[in-house]
């Protein structure tokens, strides 16, 4: 339980990171509404702004894209989200626990 907990404070540990994902929930809602609710003759741009913000993580599972069946493009979609986003909030957050420690020279 507290290595959950633990990963958890990594991820989340600071107002950055927490401003990073509450921006990647706000295109994944976007996206999940415009696919659902939205009719479109041609294709939508929506899910392109969650892989925008997710990059460079999220690229990475786009060659997998047409590597197999139909069905799995979704899934690849979304689970390259997911990696993307988990990866640069660990980022964040730990450039901003770095730029918060004492002994750093600002400018």
């Amino acid at each position: 339980m507290t290595k959950s907990r633990d990963l958890v404070r990594f991820l989340t540990g600071t107002w950055q990171a927490r401003v990073y994902l509450l921006l990647v929930l706000a295109a994944t809602g976007y996206t999940l509404i415009d696919t659902a609710f939205v009719e479109h003759e041609d294709a939508s741009f929506a899910g392109l702004w969650l892989l925008l913000l997710t990059s460079p993580g999220s690229w990475l599972s786009m060659p997998l894209v047409d590597a197999g069946p139909q069905w799995l493009h979704p899934l690849t979609y979304w689970i390259g989200a997911a990696v993307g986003a988990l990866l640069n909030t660990a980022l964040i957050g730990a450039l901003a626990r770095r730029s918060r420690r004492p002994g750093l020279k600002q400018g």
